[in-house]
């Protein structure tokens, strides 16, 4: 698989779930995930590689501006 570049630009705070396993690497600023099970909140941020599980659903909240490649 190929990487491809994300940049948060505007968005802040957004619903997601995850329909396949995703794999980050954070170039650039930070996120909080707060995920839909009640499960305790996650700060992602510059430098950081995350493996998100296939069915996982969660809120964002971009502290900083984002920069990522995910796959």
């Amino acid at each position: 698989k190929s990487w491809t570049k994300w940049d948060s630009k505007s968005r802040k705070k957004f619903p997601y779930k995850y329909a396949a396993e995703e794999r980050i690497f954070m170039l650039e600023g930070q996120a909080e995930l707060t995920p839909d099970d009640g499960s305790p909140m996650v700060t992602i941020s510059k430098g950081d590689q995350v493996i998100i599980q296939k069915g996982f659903e969660c809120k964002w909240k971009v502290t900083k501006r984002i920069k990522k490649y995910y796959t």
